[in-house]
């Protein structure tokens, strides 16, 4: 049914874009604490402070917030040279989006400890030319989750972007509140700096394609 629709033209296809809204709402609603009328998305028909696109898949979510983070440098900031910090634990794709866009990748080492980024590390390698730091909730090699209301309050404090890449078992946080209540505090996204999660959601699709013979 829908394996001839192109989401570049809503005008014509506007299921296809109903169908992104109530995906980026729902997950939006689940990962933001929808409790909070705040966060509820627009389904609801409430303000909401959280916004969404779908993407092909994990790198393209990685390089279309890359350069979200690179376009807002510059017009905001006027930085020419960015840079962003990861750990070294982050996904790979951070490497080909900063290599693909032009942009410094940073890379910090992860705490030997706790497994996540290392925060002292962090904290030193911000710049003028910083545009954002890149943290995992969990991280891609061994599934530890980054300290993000310690780097949300860094990213904060020095006016950068931050990104929380939640892909690999992200959806599994909202849930995991029950059993794991410490980890839940330091993983919400009421945080004050600017984010951006990236979310992989696997949706079940059944198309029916009639093939004629000749």
């Amino acid at each position: 049914m829908f394996s001839l629709t192109n989401p570049l033209h809503p005008d014509i296809w506007p299921s296809v874009m109903r169908f992104e809204a109530e995906v980026c709402a729902m997950a939006a609603n689940m990962l933001c604490e929808g409790d909070d009328s705040e966060f509820i998305c627009q389904l609801n028909q409430k303000p909401s402070k959280v916004c969404g696109a779908i993407t092909s898949g994990g790198t393209e979510s990685i390089l279309m917030a890359t350069k979200a983070h690179r376009q807002w440098g510059n017009r905001d900031r006027w930085i020419s040279n960015p840079e962003i910090i990861a750990c070294v634990t982050a996904h790979a794709a951070i490497d080909k989006a900063c290599d693909l866009l032009g942009i410094k990748l940073v890379h910090v080492p992860m705490d030997d400890a706790t497994g996540e980024m290392d925060l002292s590390a962090t904290a030193a390698m911000i710049s003028s030319d910083t545009i954002m730091i890149y943290s995992s909730a969990p991280n891609f090699p061994n599934g530890t989750i980054d300290n993000i209301e310690a780097l949300s309050e860094m990213a904060y404090k020095h006016k950068v972007g931050l990104h929380v890449d939640c892909c690999l078992g992200g959806f599994v946080l909202p849930f995991a509140r029950k059993v794991m209540v410490k980890v839940m505090v330091r993983v919400r996204v009421r945080v004050r700096a600017r984010v951006r999660l990236r979310v992989r959601v696997r949706a079940r699709v059944r198309l029916r394609v009639r093939v004629r013979a000749r």
